[in-house]
């Protein structure tokens, strides 16, 4: 390839003009299809087995336009038969990906971001501002540090006094919460690992806690057979007794405990813990509390629904998923630590390659210092966004929004006699069973196989999406509500879809 050639391809790849072009097609490319997604012209996913979309992705991986850098890019017409295939990509991976701005899909908790708020989270990766320290992404570190103070008094804890960080999602949030536990009750653990212990210590857990807290078990070392499960009372929230009684027979038995993990906003089913009453058992006990509020932190905003989190500040360390109920994009999740200097318990270590000896004061703002991460991604710049525009409102107003579509979902349930519900739901997320056609609970399809292959249906023909879950041994259809745009007829339309799953399966046997 003549060096000429090189360098136009290169200047190619870094043209504004080009670059404009592309990024004004890929909005209308995204604007239209979320046009199609919100008037339910096509559905939330063309099913494709991953087999098949593996080998379309390689077989448009060996088959690049050009078709490789090699072709004459002195000819006018090559840039824009790159523009057209950049634009075939886009709609593409439009088309094959999961529409989570559809009006039947609520399975995941996974938001339909507003579009303003993805086009902040942008900015990150066009200007590509990392965060191992403060002079790599100066502007991207400041709207981390103001989003939390705001955030972080919004969930109760008092102005200027208290830690906080941002990590890549709520499993890597909680991990680091645990470390930092461990480093306060175990000091030496970090660099002497757990050889000087009689006894191992263990994680006192919420029964439904999130699998990443039996992961951290694993990756710390502790072991997942350290976890004990607490009782649940009947809406699965922690029994405050039960916990009290677990600690004691550990006190008694001198096991040491890292930590007791507390939900507020189970995976499961949206279940609330009550925290003043743990967090009084833990203080009584002298354990570290900590909440994993992942799902459920961003209550705080809603007066309608705060109550829910009641005694959040009271806990040592609480998780917030900012891309969960605060609906911007994956991922980005807020850790709080109730003490200041504990946002720099979780690791003991130097980097003088990394943090600069001759100006000490800025390790504070160097995310490298309190995070797993080094080249972390900024990921507030989404919150920051919309907060900006919007106010702080905005998170108020979806919140209860979401929840609002959830109790809608709840009224119709209870009035159709062909679907059973587990409880009334407490935020978003709803359980419900398909219980056959002759309105009885053991008539085809209304067993746990059924209620998995009814929901299977549903993902495959793109008629509507929910997730399952398991409840004391039984198997729950579970509608997280992540769109503020559904509507009443939406859930009426994906309840119908659910009983022609049903019907097409039952003429299958």
């Amino acid at each position: 390839m003549a060096s000429q050639s090189i360098e136009d391809w290169i200047q190619l790849c870094y043209d504004s003009e080009f670059a404009q072009r592309c990024g004004a097609r890929l909005s209308k490319l995204f604007s239209e299809n979320l046009a199609r997604l919100q008037a339910d012209e096509k559905s939330f996913q063309d099913w494709v087995t991953p087999e098949k979309n593996v080998a379309r992705c390689l077989e448009i991986l060996g088959n690049p336009e050009g078709s490789s850098v090699g072709g004459d890019l002195t000819d006018p017409d090559l840039s824009d038969r790159y523009f057209e295939r950049f634009a075939e990509l886009v709609d593409l991976c439009l088309r094959r990906g999961q529409g989570l701005h559809h009006p039947r899909c609520a399975g995941h908790q996974v938001p339909a971001v507003p579009p303003l708020a993805a086009w902040f989270d942008a900015m990150t990766s066009l200007t590509n501002q990392v965060q191992g320290v403060y002079e790599m992404g100066p502007w991207s570190v400041a709207v981390e540090r103001a989003i939390l103070q705001s955030v972080g008094e919004t969930m109760g804890f008092p102005k200027g006094q208290f830690g906080s960080l941002v990590t890549s999602g709520g499993s890597l949030a909680n991990l680091t919460a645990l470390l930092a536990a461990r480093q306060v009750q175990f000091p030496n653990v970090w660099k002497e690992g757990y050889h000087g212990f009689s006894e191992a210590p263990v994680l006192v857990v919420h029964q439904d806690v999130h699998y990443c807290i039996n992961r951290a078990a694993g990756v710390m070392g502790l072991g997942t057979n350290q976890l004990i499960d607490v009782p649940l009372d009947s809406e699965r929230r922690m029994d405050a007794a039960s916990l009290e009684a677990v600690l004691e027979e550990l006190e008694q038995k001198r096991v040491p405990v890292l930590a007791v993990v507390s939900v507020a906003g189970s995976t499961a089913c949206g279940a609330f813990d009550s925290l003043p009453a743990i967090s009084e058992v833990c203080k009584r006990y002298g354990k570290w509390l900590h909440v994993d509020a992942a799902h459920g932190g961003a209550l705080k905003f809603s007066q309608r629904h705060q109550g829910k989190l009641d005694g959040l500040n009271l806990a040592d360390s609480v998780v917030v998923d900012a891309h969960k109920m605060m609906f911007v994009p994956a991922v980005c999740a807020l850790l709080f630590f109730k003490e200041p200097s504990h946002q720099f318990a979780a690791f003991d270590q130097e980097a003088p390659y990394l943090f600069d000896p001759s100006e000490p004061s800025m390790a504070r703002y160097d995310n490298a210092v309190v995070t797993l991460e080094c080249t972390k991604r900024a990921s507030a710049m989404g919150i920051w966004g919309v907060w900006s525009i919007f106010g702080v409102q905005f998170f108020e107003v979806m919140v209860d929004r979401v929840i609002e579509i959830a109790l809608e979902l709840f009224d119709l349930l209870k009035t159709a006699d062909d679907f059973e519900i587990w409880k009334p739901p407490v935020c978003n997320i709803v359980l419900f069973r398909f219980r056959g056609f002759d309105h009885s609970h053991d008539t085809f399809l209304s067993g746990d196989d059924q209620q998995l292959a009814i929901r299977r249906k549903l993902l495959e023909t793109g008629a509507g999406y929910l997730t399952q879950t398991k409840l004391d041994g039984r198997v729950y259809l579970r509608a997280t509500i992540m769109n503020p745009m559904m509507k009443r007829e939406d859930l009426q339309r994906l309840l119908e879809e659910i009983r022609v799953a049903a019907k097409s399966l039952a003429g299958n046997q």
